[in-house]
């Protein structure tokens, strides 16, 4: 089943969420380069494999319209409909991830990026809540875990609670963006860098 995916940026934080069906580990990685002619109206198709048991996962992706220029200009989706890859718990959860790694890191201009991008995904979960209501929609949740975990941390998804921590990430300039964009290719960016191909032969169980 091919899953529609906004950004090829999307699918690559999907990916950091979500354990190989197969093994249990988190080390999905796109499966060989991106397939722009398997998907008509110029869309994109991204296939995955895990790092670790090279299982080939299950679910293709399917970008529209086709991704320019990534690196250095991260937009997860242009547009204001909600992510149908992660709920809002997993965009919280991008949050906190990006935000810790903001911290250790030692170059100033690369930790002021990743805050950056730890406040789009705070952008993103806020396309979960209706106008005017403090709690995100049931269907932002989409697994019975996430909204368990909605239940038992209500408060963490208060909307002035999720504004609260959007303020304070930094906003980028256009130009700044552009002028980091190499630190882009050093950091995040190194994800799709690496491709997998299973090994010959090999037939997918995903039991």
């Amino acid at each position: 089943m091919d899953r529609l995916a906004h950004s090829v940026a999307e699918i690559q934080l999907y990916f950091i969420l979500t354990p190989c069906p197969a093994c249990g580990l988190t080390a999905l990685r796109p499966r060989g380069p991106f397939d722009a002619a398997d998907a008509p109206g110029g869309r994109t198709i991204v296939r995955a494999a895990c790092a670790r048991c090279l299982r080939e996962y299950p679910d293709g992706f399917v970008v529209s319209p086709q991704p320019m220029g990534v690196v250095g200009e991260v937009m997860f989706n242009a547009t204001t409909q909600p992510s149908e890859l992660i709920d809002v718990v997993g965009w919280i959860a991008l949050y906190r991830t990006i935000v810790e790694q903001a911290w250790q890191e030692t170059d100033k201009r690369s930790a002021r990026r990743l805050a950056w991008e730890a406040g789009l995904c705070l952008d993103e979960a806020l396309k979960f809540y209706p106008r005017g209501e403090r709690f995100p929609i049931s269907e932002g949740f989409f697994t019975p875990e996430s909204r368990a975990r909605f239940q038992s941390f209500r408060g963490q998804f208060d909307r002035e609670m999720v504004l609260h921590h959007r303020r304070q990430a930094p906003n980028l300039t256009a130009e700044e963006r552009r002028s980091e964009a190499g630190e882009a290719r050093g950091g995040w960016w190194k994800f799709w860098q690496k491709h997998i191909e299973p090994r010959m032969g090999w037939q997918p169980d995903h039991g």
